[in-house]
């Protein structure tokens, strides 16, 4: 059943969704990118002082031959290497990090519904996705200044909002698949049928 669901998309609206996934992953390429940029210049720059401090005890631990990583791996902006840095690049570490957690943790559901959700909803499920990618380069933008989260507060939430409507599309798409609900599936009685033809 699922693969005549995928069948009647058409090869046109294949070819859009396999487009906005791609874009979507290439957001995901292009946050990883901006982090690691972002690593380059807090804990690249102050490299020498951790070394300083920091380089003894690394050579005690894991070998002479090992030094410490240029961009702070594995700390994640919180731990000791962090600690060492100057405030403002501490608080731009935090702030790249955290934009990258955030994406990291809303794709799992973003992929998995949009797959399940464009079986039943194709038209409603792509305008999720095309919402979802538009707010998430404004939400990068956002986190990737000094006053990140501050900035990015309101984009992420509603962000959120959009991820919980996703996971809603998600379940309701897997039950019309497997034939449960029926007449009594309420968000198909208040789709439009525009929105539900493929």
């Amino acid at each position: 059943m699922a693969f005549s669901c995928y069948i009647r998309l058409g090869s046109s609206r294949q070819y859009k969704f396999r487009f906005i996934i791609s874009i979507l992953a290439g957001i995901g390429f292009h946050l990883q990118m901006e982090q690691i940029k972002v690593r380059k210049e807090t804990f690249g720059r102050n490299y020498a002082q951790l070394d300083q401090v920091l380089g003894k005890f690394h050579k005690e631990a894991l070998g002479e031959d090992t030094s410490i990583n240029v961009y702070g791996y594995p700390d994640i902006g919180n731990n000791i290497y962090a600690d060492l840095l100057p405030y403002k690049d501490w608080i731009k570490i935090n702030n790249a990090q955290r934009c990258h957690e955030n994406l990291v943790q809303q794709m799992p559901i973003v992929f998995c519904n949009t797959f399940i959700g464009i079986l039943s909803f194709p038209k409603f499920t792509l305008g999720l996705l095309y919402t979802y990618i538009f707010l998430r380069f404004f939400h990068i933008q956002g986190y990737l200044g000094f006053r990140g989260y501050n900035k990015a507060m309101a984009v992420e939430e509603f962000s959120k909002l959009l991820v919980i409507i996703m996971a809603v599309n998600g379940i309701v798409s897997s039950l019309s698949l497997l034939g449960v609900g029926g007449r009594f599936n309420l968000f198909r009685r208040f789709m439009p049928n525009s929105l539900r033809k493929p």
